[in-house]
């Protein structure tokens, strides 16, 4: 499978998963990360987390700093996927690991990371907002990973 089809395949897991829109879920990371006053490439970066380019479509189209935040924010977002479709959910060991990869995209970029926790923010928005029940799964998934 080619990395535009592994993309879209995670993306379809996450829609599954909480069931908000990618367009929408694009523009409200972007919110967030506006906020942070954050620079042009990581802001065109989150603008376009919906799309599923490949790396050199990607890189023409929104330049190579914006397409290499993107990868490495995809990276993350696939490594969940990979962990929870694995698990059924994530283990001790499946965070232990999501955490791993998370600490290597800091150390790579830590706009990476801040894009990653902009949209697991957005999803905690947007399931508040449609005053959805927060399965026990997820909550304990976010703490364990994202506030450690």
């Amino acid at each position: 499978m080619s990395n535009a089809g592994n993309v879209s395949e995670s993306i379809k897991i996450i829609d599954g998963w909480y069931g908000e829109p990618s367009e929408s879920h694009a523009a409200g990371v972007l919110s967030i990360l506006k906020l942070l006053h954050l620079d042009e490439a990581t802001l065109t970066a989150a603008s376009n987390i919906a799309r599923t380019h490949g790396k050199e479509s990607l890189t023409k189209l929104i330049g190579d700093e914006s397409a290499k935040l993107l990868i490495g924010y995809r990276g993350l977002r696939q490594a969940q996927a990979k962990l929870v479709r694995n698990d059924g959910g994530l283990s001790i060991s499946g965070q232990e690991e999501m955490l791993r990869k998370m600490l290597l995209a800091f150390g790579d970029d830590l706009r990476v990371v801040l894009i990653y926790l902009a949209s697991r923010l957005q999803t905690l928005r947007w399931i508040t907002h449609e005053k959805m029940e927060m399965p026990k799964a997820w909550a304990q998934e976010i703490l364990n990973i994202d506030a450690s």
